[in-house]
């Protein structure tokens, strides 16, 4: 992923016997450590907190470091032996142990995890923590892999407890050797800046320093306009324009640019355009210039209709020139196709309960104030996306009622679907998050009926369709994302969710119930705070069905018998 990888060498040429023997002594090697695992279990199952427990977890930590439940365990002895001591150093000499083993670890392989939280939760109970000492570690491991995530994160964890305005700097360092010894947002700046102009691709550096400029921001309390943010802001599009101009499929400073145009003005998005499609003009074919190009141009069109407070010809002229960028995009990107062609048409199925409607609204925009980057949209389910928008409205609407029709003669009892559990995936550009839905029988011949109908060049082709309800979207990486969200009660009054595991996510709710199956025009695309309707729901004599979605907890499925009865209706 950052281009250093683990070092595998070829074995050398050996005689038969000397592979055999080698082979005995791993196996030997393997039974030993089965041995100390097995025995490691069971203490740990026992409870036992005694020194034979500690060192056992030494010795098979030492063999293994990427062994995490080894490491929880050592954690909760050593936690039981800090309450017992007497004195301060007594506690400071324990973990400074501690931190030799990790050292260890971190020397075989850099990116592994449980060694670094459990050097953070050493860090965090020694009562004198030598954090200018951790400090010159990062930057060591930093110089052998500049785009080492975990390293940065380390150097973020540091920078929590030695970082400080100048304010504080000025009244709390004792000297002036001292003040100017201590970290500030103004050189962890810096830093960042050294490390891309080493490597323009080095994503954590360019993520570590939107942190730092809100920060920054934040603590002077500039607001949007405010002189000194704009020239700050000037700077950094200065030095990203420096990155993109020198590789432009580079997604790295891409990404920056968008998190940058999105505390900018309007005057600033237009700047930012029109530098883009000079780029453009030099690289007619680069699929980030197009991409970022759709993404600014949908985002101006959005003020501009709000603003309005409707539709403008610039808007729509903006709109029509994503359009044609798209189908381009669709030429130079296949692989991608399927996501520049969602321009078009979608079919949704969504809820008819206002309610219901509203708390999974809320849930969503709590979300995506959780992540700050995601958009808001509608709680829907897409049944069918990637319908051609030069097909006329009129002839979509008579194809989607005939369809509908047809299996509703089949389907008498309507549809009925389970949420399942909550996950999260990452599909190209965006992570997102999004409750499964079960594909029953129901779902998939309507899915098929409509599929045939309206794309027919796809009716023989295999059906990857994978049904959900979406949650979140963003640009973080899938476990930042779960880590950055807080689902809490406070999300919405009948609408609650627990964590279950690093990766999943249960929610129980109410009954989720969906009338007819609905056109709407996904020009400003899926990941976009705003999508615009065509065609609301189907009247009562094209054939409208009440589809069921019901949430299912351990106990029971949460659906009336006269709910299903007016499906049959």
């Amino acid at each position: 992923m950052h281009g250093v990888r683990r070092q595998r060498r070829a074995p050398p040429s050996e005689p038969e016997d000397a592979v055999q023997a080698r082979r005995d002594l791993e196996q030997r090697r393997i039974g030993e450590y089965t041995q100390l695992c097995d025995s490691l279990y069971a203490k740990r199952a026992s409870g036992d907190a005694d020194d034979g427990a500690f060192d056992l977890t030494t010795r098979v930590l030492t063999l293994n470091p990427e062994f995490q439940s080894a490491w929880g365990f050592r954690r909760r002895i050593l936690q039981k032996r800090l309450e017992q001591d007497s004195d301060d150093a007594a506690r400071q000499n324990r973990l400074e142990a501690d931190l030799q083993l990790t050292n260890a670890g971190l020397q075989r392989n850099p990116k592994n995890y449980s060694v670094w939280e459990h050097r953070k939760w050493v860090l965090d109970n020694m009562p004198a923590a030598d954090w200018n000492g951790e400090l010159m570690l990062v930057e060591l491991y930093l110089k052998k892999d500049g785009r080492n995530f975990h390293t940065w994160d380390y150097r973020r964890y540091i920078m929590a407890n030695l970082l400080v305005d100048a304010q504080d700097s000025a009244t709390n360092a004792p000297n002036d050797q001292a003040r100017k010894s201590r970290p500030t947002v103004q050189s962890e700046l810096a830093f960042t800046t050294r490390k891309i102009s080493e490597n323009f691709s080095n994503f954590s550096a360019w993520h570590y320093r939107t942190k730092l400029l809100a920060r920054q921001w934040s603590e002077k309390g500039l607001t949007e306009t405010d002189p000194e943010r704009v020239a700050s802001l000037d700077q950094e599009f200065e030095l990203v324009r420096q990155a993109l101009w020198s590789d432009p499929n580079d997604q790295s400073a891409w990404l920056y640019h968008r998190w940058l145009i999105g505390q900018g003005t309007q005057k600033r998005l237009r700047l930012e355009i029109a530098d883009c499609e000079q780029l453009l003009e030099e690289e007619p074919d680069c699929r980030w210039v197009l991409d970022s190009l759709v993404t600014y141009k949908r985002k101006l069109a959005l003020q501009l209709e709000q603003e309005a407070d409707g539709a403008t010809g610039e808007a729509d002229h903006l709109k029509m020139d994503c359009i044609g960028m798209l189908q381009r995009l669709q030429e130079v990107d296949p692989m991608r196709r399927a996501r520049y062609a969602d321009i078009c048409y979608a079919l949704w199925l969504r809820p008819d309960d206002d309610q219901l409607d509203e708390e999974l609204s809320r849930l969503i925009e709590h979300l995506a104030d959780q992540t700050g980057d995601g958009p808001t949209f509608l709680p829907h389910v897409t049944l069918l996306s990637g319908i051609s928008s030069d097909t006329p409205q009129d002839q979509l609407e008579e194809q989607l009622r005939a369809a509908v029709r047809d299996w509703a003669s089949d389907a008498p009892r309507g549809l009925e679907l389970c949420l399942e559990g909550v996950d999260t995936r990452t599909p190209r550009f965006f992570q997102f998050m999004f409750a499964h839905v079960e594909a029953n029988a129901h779902l998939l011949s309507l899915r098929a009926a409509v599929r045939a109908a309206l794309l027919p060049d796809q009716k023989d082709k295999p059906d990857d369709y994978m049904p959900h309800l979406s949650l979140a979207y963003g640009t973080q990486g899938a476990q930042e994302l779960i880590d950055s969200l807080t689902l809490n009660e406070g999300a919405s009054e009948d609408t609650r969710a627990t964590r279950d595991g690093p990766r999943r996510w249960e929610h129980t709710g109410r009954t989720f119930r969906v009338t007819g199956v609905e056109l709407w025009a996904c020009v400003l695309v899926t990941c976009d705070p705003a999508v615009k309707q065509i065609l609301l729901q189907l009247d009562e004599n094209s054939g409208r069905r009440r589809f069921i979605i019901s949430d299912l907890d351990e106990t029971h499925v949460l659906i009336s018998p006269d709910a299903v009865e007016r499906v049959r209706q």
